[in-house]
Order: C-alpha cells, then sequence, then structure tokens
C-alpha cells in the first residue's frame, strides 16, 4: 500500500485540482498546489478562499452544486 508521501507527490503533480471540503459548510479546507496555474490565480487568491467551495463554481451553477453536495451525492 502506497505511503502518505506517495499520495501527496500524486495530487502535487496531477494536471487536476483536488479540493477537500467540509461536508458540515462547504468550506475549503485542502486546495492542491497547482489551483493557481489551471485557474489562473495568484497565491494570494488562492489564500484567501474562505468560504464555501462551490462559490468558486460558475454563478448560474452554484444552486445546483450545493445542493448535490448538501445532500451528499458524489461530485
Amino acid at each position: 500500500m502506497p505511503d502518505q508521501a506517495f499520495y501527496e507527490a500524486l495530487i502535487a503533480t496531477s494536471p487536476l485540482v483536488v479540493v477537500l471540503a467540509s461536508r458540515e459548510n462547504g468550506h475549503v479546507r485542502y486546495l492542491s498546489p497547482n489551483a493557481s496555474r489551471v485557474f489562473g490565480w495568484d497565491d494570494a487568491q488562492v489564500a484567501d478562499l474562505h468560504g464555501p467551495w462551490w462559490e468558486l463554481v460558475h454563478p448560474d451553477e452554484q444552486d445546483a452544486t450545493a445542493a448535490a453536495f448538501a445532500g451528499g451525492r458524489p461530485m
């Protein structure tokens, strides 16, 4: 079974963004290091993520996304 270092390296080198969020309120607990590159954000924008992660979703999709998250559906 791979160790934690393996998974950390996998996430750090992945072309995908990994987000871990609180089930209770959706607040971002972890955002993979490549979020800046993928989304074009600077480090300050990434560090300033304090609200629910679905606020990052396009406004037209926020309500449906928040409802799916609250309902426990896989994302």
